[in-house]
C-alpha cells in the first residue's frame, strides 16, 4: 500500500475540500461527486486507520483531478486519449 504522509482527519478534510469545489465547479456531475463521498465513507467505515486514510487521500485526488479537468477539450485527456472523430466531421 502507498505510505500516507497525514493523518486520517486531515484526509477527510482534504477529500471534504475537493468535494465542495468539484460540485462548484460542475452542477451537472454535483451528483456522481456525492456518490464517490458516500461510498468512500461506507467503505472505510470500520477500516484500519492508514486503510481509511488512503481512501480518503485517493478521493481528494480524484475530485481535484475532476476540477483541473474543467474546460479541456471534450474526449481529450492528458494526451491518453485522443480526440473523437466522425465519417461526417474529421478533425
Amino acid at each position: 500500500m502507498t505510505t500516507i504522509y497525514c493523518t486520517l482527519a486531515e484526509a477527510k478534510e482534504r477529500a471534504r475540500r475537493a468535494h465542495e469545489a468539484a460540485r462548484a465547479g460542475d452542477n451537472r456531475s454535483a451528483a456522481i461527486y456525492d456518490r464517490w463521498l458516500a461510498d468512500t465513507l461506507l467503505a472505510a467505515a470500520g477500516k484500519d486507520e492508514e486503510v481509511a486514510t488512503t481512501m480518503f487521500a485517493r478521493l481528494a485526488v480524484a475530485l481535484e483531478v475532476m476540477v483541473d479537468m474543467k474546460g479541456w477539450p471534450a474526449g481529450v485527456v492528458a494526451g491518453l486519449t485522443a480526440p473523437r472523430r466522425t465519417q461526417d466531421h474529421p478533425q
